[in-house]
Protein backbone atom coordinates (compact mmCIF):
# COMPACT_ATOMS: atom_id res chain seq x y z
CA UNK A 1 0.00 0.00 0.00
CA UNK A 2 1.14 3.58 -0.50
CA UNK A 3 0.68 6.10 2.29
CA UNK A 4 2.17 9.62 2.22
CA UNK A 5 4.17 8.85 -0.95
CA UNK A 6 5.76 5.81 0.68
CA UNK A 7 5.14 2.22 -0.33
CA UNK A 8 4.48 -0.03 2.63
CA UNK A 9 4.37 -3.78 2.40
CA UNK A 10 3.37 -6.45 4.83
CA UNK A 11 2.58 -10.11 4.73
CA UNK A 12 -0.91 -11.31 5.50
CA UNK A 13 -1.44 -14.71 7.14
CA UNK A 14 -1.40 -17.78 4.91
CA UNK A 15 -4.77 -19.05 3.72
CA UNK A 16 -5.90 -22.56 2.84
CA UNK A 17 -7.63 -23.12 -0.48
CA UNK A 18 -10.94 -24.98 -0.62
CA UNK A 19 -11.29 -28.18 -2.63
CA UNK A 20 -12.33 -26.15 -5.70
CA UNK A 21 -9.24 -23.91 -5.40
CA UNK A 22 -11.08 -20.84 -4.10
CA UNK A 23 -9.94 -18.88 -1.06
CA UNK A 24 -10.78 -15.73 0.84
CA UNK A 25 -9.02 -13.36 3.21
CA UNK A 26 -9.79 -10.17 5.12
CA UNK A 27 -7.58 -7.10 5.26
CA UNK A 28 -8.35 -3.72 6.80
CA UNK A 29 -5.86 -1.02 5.74
CA UNK A 30 -5.48 1.86 8.21
CA UNK A 31 -6.92 4.41 5.74
CA UNK A 32 -8.32 4.69 2.22
CA UNK A 33 -5.47 3.69 -0.09
CA UNK A 34 -4.67 2.08 -3.42
CA UNK A 35 -3.61 -1.46 -2.51
CA UNK A 36 -1.90 -4.13 -4.58
CA UNK A 37 -2.43 -7.69 -3.41
CA UNK A 38 0.24 -10.07 -4.65
CA UNK A 39 -0.62 -13.74 -4.25
CA UNK A 40 1.76 -16.66 -4.59
CA UNK A 41 1.34 -20.42 -4.66
CA UNK A 42 4.47 -22.53 -4.15
CA UNK A 43 3.03 -25.43 -6.12
CA UNK A 44 2.81 -29.07 -5.16
CA UNK A 45 2.83 -32.52 -6.78
CA UNK A 46 -0.34 -31.73 -8.74
CA UNK A 47 0.19 -28.10 -9.80
CA UNK A 48 2.88 -25.64 -10.82
CA UNK A 49 3.84 -22.57 -8.82
CA UNK A 50 2.11 -19.31 -9.75
CA UNK A 51 2.07 -15.63 -8.80
CA UNK A 52 -0.65 -13.06 -9.52
CA UNK A 53 -1.47 -9.56 -8.40
CA UNK A 54 -4.53 -7.35 -8.37
CA UNK A 55 -4.83 -3.66 -7.57
CA UNK A 56 -7.85 -2.37 -5.67
CA UNK A 57 -8.83 0.99 -4.23
CA UNK A 58 -9.77 0.54 -0.61
CA UNK A 59 -12.08 3.32 0.51
CA UNK A 60 -14.23 4.24 3.42
CA UNK A 61 -17.75 2.80 3.47
CA UNK A 62 -20.52 5.32 3.09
Amino acid sequence: MRIDNRYLSRFLPDVTAAADGSFAFTDTPPQAVKTIYRLTWAGDDGSLKVRAQHQVLVGEGR
